[in-house]
């Protein structure tokens, strides 16, 4: 057995380890399907979908009463992509601690993934491939980031809600029904250790039983807003200022306790610079010490572990003078990425309405470091220094590239905050090609698969940046995959 962590394993002493059944609370209702799903999310909604095409019956339980829906773009990779380039970064990124199968069949049918629910809509959304991407070499992302937006009248929505839109009207029209405020607490076997049902708890406290003929797939989403799970299998994930992720870990725990194997070492945390303010730009970044910390030129994802790692790391300020606005425009096709630039052909008014609550404007840096509440001197110091590294045309302190190092010399001065957030984690049970559940000896637990956060293997140590958008286009793909398999 490797190193893992499941039902076989020392206990921790946390409390899904605790196996209670579920205690029903009055007559149990049951409904029937070929395959029943817990989550309405992407993930779910999709593997719904697609079995429904293929000619199966399915039933979704879902916990919330009404959707959740998050994410811009959808991150494919595209034909023409050097797929083994794509591979070696994205395992570079990954401390080579993910599974190669399944980043392969994401590599290789995430660009079908993309035109599949594209077709969903009918005609009433396309998919257009976003410019403002991660344009750093180092970094070395990809042009594979998509973003859903409406044709005609039928949608107003965007991105990732107007996915999830069209995914659970596909269901729908396809005779699927979603049963909300519906908690999943317990996959159940029958005496051959197959699972073929799952009990979840109405709002009322009363006990449904989902059963699936074929299959049970669990797509319940991260364990983001668990705060005991977090600090047994993802710790760092803590660090954030703020947490977004609202999903409490019920699928892994109802992993764990159908003999599952978890990931064992620590999942991995989505940080994004999205608490605060909503660009941090490329300027100059200074934590709440007054004084610069790393090099601006880097990913979102990185931005917020570096501030996480500063002393009072919620938040950091990004500090520029008045010509901040033209020297933005200037960097377009060499500085990019989601919450660095705002989207193209936005007015310097438009910007700062945006970050309304979250910017400072002062003539002089001793009035702007008193609003930012950081030490004046270090602040002065810190500008000083970067004016001195701009006229040199090097920065010796932290590498950023040349081209946008700027001298902060011309008032008003401007101060920028933002902050790292928790958007998800990623990770959950072993999983084989076709999605299937493992247990500790990579034999499958019949009838369970996963997808979406709950199946591990394809995200460790953080979040690439080799595309913006690979957690939707990754768990489209994915998900597909597990449906197909049910229905093969």
């Amino acid at each position: 057995m490797r190193y893992s962590y499941s039902e076989r394993s020392a206990k921790r002493g946390w409390s899904w380890e605790d196996d209670k059944p579920v205690v029903c609370k009055g007559p149990v209702l049951t409904y029937e399907a070929d395959a029943a799903v817990i989550g309405a999310g992407i993930a779910g909604l999709t593997a719904a979908v697609r079995l429904s095409q293929l000619g199966l019956k399915v039933i979704v339980a879902e916990k919330s009463a009404r959707p959740h829906r998050y994410g811009r773009y959808v991150g494919v990779v595209p034909e023409g992509t050097d797929k083994k380039t794509f591979a070696k970064r994205w395992l570079r990124a990954c401390g080579s601690r993910v599974n190669e199968v399944l980043l392969w069949k994401y590599i290789d049918k995430s660009a079908d993934a993309l035109s599949w629910l594209v077709s969903l809509s009918e005609g009433a959304a396309r998919a257009v491939l976003s410019t403002n991407r991660y344009i750093n070499p180092d970094i070395g992302a990809f042009p594979g980031d998509y973003e859903l937006l409406p044709v005609g009248e039928k949608y107003t929505a965007e991105g990732g809600d107007l996915a999830h839109i069209i995914l659970e009207n596909a269901f729908t029209a396809l005779g699927g029904r979603i049963i909300r405020e519906m908690t999943a607490k317990q996959l159940e076997k029958d005496e051959n250790g197959r699972v073929v049902s799952f009990l979840a708890e109405d709002e009322d406290g009363n006990t449904v039983r989902f059963a699936g003929k074929k299959a049970v797939i669990l797509a319940a989403g991260d364990i983001g807003g668990d705060e005991e799970m977090l600090s047994a299998l993802s710790p760092l994930s803590q660090r954030a200022g703020i947490s977004f992720s609202k999903n409490t870990g019920d699928g892994q725990k109802m992993l764990y306790r159908a003999g599952a194997e978890l990931e064992g070492l620590y999942l991995a945390p989505y940080f994004a610079c999205s608490a605060c303010g909503p660009y941090t730009f490329f300027f100059t970044a200074v934590n709440r010490d007054g004084r610069r910390f790393m090099n601006e030129d880097t990913s979102d994802p990185a931005k917020a572990r570096h501030c996480i790692n500063q002393r009072g790391g919620e938040f950091a300020f990004t500090v520029c003078d008045d010509k901040w606005y033209d020297e933005l425009q200037k960097a377009r096709g060499m500085a990019g990425g989601l919450r660095m630039m705002p989207d193209e052909g936005l007015a310097k008014e438009e910007i700062l309405a945006q970050c309304e609550g979250n910017v400072w404007c002062a003539d002089t840096l001793e009035e702007l470091a008193e609003k930012m509440q950081v030490p004046v001197e270090a602040l002065q110091k810190t500008v000083a220094r970067v004016n001195t590294l701009a006229a040199n045309g090097e920065d010796t302190d932290y590498g950023k590239r040349p081209e946008l190092l700027t001298t902060i010399e011309k008032a008003p001065f401007y101060a920028f905050k933002w902050g790292p957030a928790l958007h998800c984690t990623f990770g959950g049970a072993a999983v084989d090609k076709d999605m299937r559940v493992l247990d500790p000896d990579d034999m499958p637990v019949e009838g369970l698969y996963a997808a979406g956060c709950c199946a591990g293997g394809l995200y460790a140590v953080g979040y690439p940046s080799v595309l913006e958008g690979s957690d939707i286009g990754s768990t489209v793909t994915l998900a597909l995959a597990a449906a197909e398999a049910v229905a093969g």
